[in-house]
C-alpha cells in the first residue's frame, strides 16, 4: 500500500509555508523602500525575484512530497509489518508482529485539515523519545 495522495499537499505546504511567510513579510518593506528612494527598477526586480524564488521553493516542496509519496510503500505481510521508503537511499524495515507493543494514531491539527493521520508503531527495545518510532506511516487517511 502507499501513503495517501493528500500527503503530497500536506508535505509541500508544511515545508514551504514558513519560507513563504518570512519572505512575504520582508518583501513589501524592501519594495516600498526602493520606491521611496527612487529606485523603482530595483524594487520591481526584487519583487519579481522573490516571487520566482518562492515559486521555486513551493515547486521543490511539491516535487519532494511527490517523490516521498511514490517511494513510500508498506504492507501487513505474514511475517510482520514491512515498509520501504527513501528517495535516494531506499530503506527497508520489517517489524515482526511479536515485537509490536503499541500502535499510536496521531492527528496534528494541520493533518486533520487534510483528513490525514500518522501511525506510530512502538516496538520492544526501541527508543522512541521525541515522537520518532521505528514503524511510522506519516500520511494515511484517517
Amino acid at each position: 500500500q502507499m501513503l495517501s495522495k493528500r500527503y503530497v499537499h500536506y508535505f509541500a505546504i508544511g515545508r514551504s509555508l514558513g519560507t513563504v511567510i518570512v519572505f512575504l513579510a520582508i518583501t513589501p518593506g524592501v519594495i516600498i523602500s526602493a520606491f521611496a528612494n527612487n529606485q523603482e527598477f530595483f524594487g520591481v526586480l526584487f519583487g519579481l525575484g522573490i516571487l520566482l524564488f518562492l515559486a521555486l521553493i513551493v515547486a521543490l516542496s511539491y516535487l519532494t512530497g511527490w517523490l516521498i509519496y511514490k517511494k513510500y510503500t508498506y504492507e501487513l505481510a505474514s511475517d510482520g509489518f514491512r515498509k520501504q521508503y527513501g528517495i535516494l537511499n531506499i530503506k527497508n524495515t520489517i517489524i515482526p508482529y511479536e515485537r509490536i507493543q503499541n500502535v499510536d494514531i496521531r492527528q496534528p491539527f494541520v493533518m486533520r485539515l487534510f483528513g490525514l493521520a500518522e501511525i506510530h508503531i512502538q516496538t520492544a527495545g526501541n527508543n522512541s523519545f521525541g515522537g520518532i518510532s521505528e514503524g511510522t506511516l506519516p500520511g494515511v487517511l484517517r
